[in-house]
């Protein structure tokens, strides 16, 4: 198994080295197991997924997700715990999980022990 410590702190990141993220289909492999995501959901994954250990607040998320539509009323940040609330289930099949962090944010998990079913 791959470690890797954060280079601040020397805190133990998550292995994800079999994680297989294909970012044009928006699919996600793990252990042989795929889920695709739409494109909205991908992307708020992929912004986790590319911070590996850390907590990325909804701000950031937002940001990420939104970055050209400045001033839409219509998109609130509250928008950002609706999608991870979508894709937690999908994500969890696959031994994928997206970690609330109490007013900080939230950081992906992966389950090296999760399988494909028999």
């Amino acid at each position: 198994m791959n470690t890797s410590h954060c280079p601040c702190c020397r805190q133990q990141l998550p292995d994800t080295t079999d994680l297989i993220v294909d970012e044009a289909s928006g699919t996600i492999i793990h252990n042989g197991m795929a889920v695709a995501l739409p494109p909205t959901e991908f992307d708020l994954f992929f912004a986790l997924f590319k911070t590996p250990g850390r907590v990325v607040n909804k701000e950031q998320i937002y940001q990420n997700l939104y970055w050209n539509r400045h001033g839409d009323a219509d998109i609130e940040i509250k928008i950002i715990d609706v999608l991870v609330c979508k894709i937690r289930p999908a994500l969890a099949e696959i031994g994928v999980e997206i970690k609330t962090h109490w007013g900080r944010g939230y950081s992906l998990s992966v389950d090296p022990a999760k399988r494909e079913a028999a």
